[in-house]
């Protein structure tokens, strides 16, 4: 069953996104889920604005700003933030919040073919391609007004006891 904004109010919303994921301002970047298939695939979306901390120190003001492609690295962050969210509310891994981290780990077959600006809408489609006990790999691309400006053949996200994940410091 596809869930969608128009067709159904179980979609996760802002808050339950957060509820998912521990990233917080400025590093969460998914704005809204608008299609999922618990255990196959979703559809999220993330707006690029020039409040974005990667345009803060833009010289010269808004209109460079403007013309200053938004970083690639926090393009495939979003990705994976919209792929964990689809791991999450899959029931993957016997994920939970409280007891577990979701990690994610090689990003294999990354390819990029344009650029978001400020005023674009990043629009990601991740689906699921394999599943283990404790991980799954996903597959997926985002695009911009219709326009691919990124794709990844796979990406593996894994289910990791708290307890299990230690701070080493040197």
């Amino acid at each position: 069953m596809t869930l969608t904004a128009g067709l159904d109010t179980t979609l996760p919303t802002h808050e339950r996104i957060k509820g998912l994921l521990p990233h917080r301002y400025p590093m969460l970047l998914v704005d809204a889920v608008r299609e999922l298939r618990a255990g196959e695939s979703i559809r999220a979306a993330k707006a690029v604005t020039l409040d974005e901390p990667a345009y803060a120190r833009t010289r010269r003001g808004a209109a460079r700003a403007a013309s200053q492609g938004y970083p690639t690295s926090l393009v495939i962050e979003s990705f994976c933030q919209t792929a964990g969210i689809l791991f999450m509310e899959s029931g993957l891994g016997g994920y939970d919040r409280h007891r577990h981290v979701l990690l994610f780990g090689a990003l294999v077959g990354c390819r990029v073919s344009g650029a978001a600006f400020p005023g674009d809408v990043l629009t990601h489609r991740a689906s699921i391609v394999k599943v283990f006990s404790d991980s799954a790999v996903f597959a997926g691309e985002v695009a911009v007004d219709g326009g691919t400006v990124l794709t990844v053949d796979h990406v593996v996200m894994a289910v990791r006891d708290r307890g299990t994940i230690q701070e080493t410091r040197p």
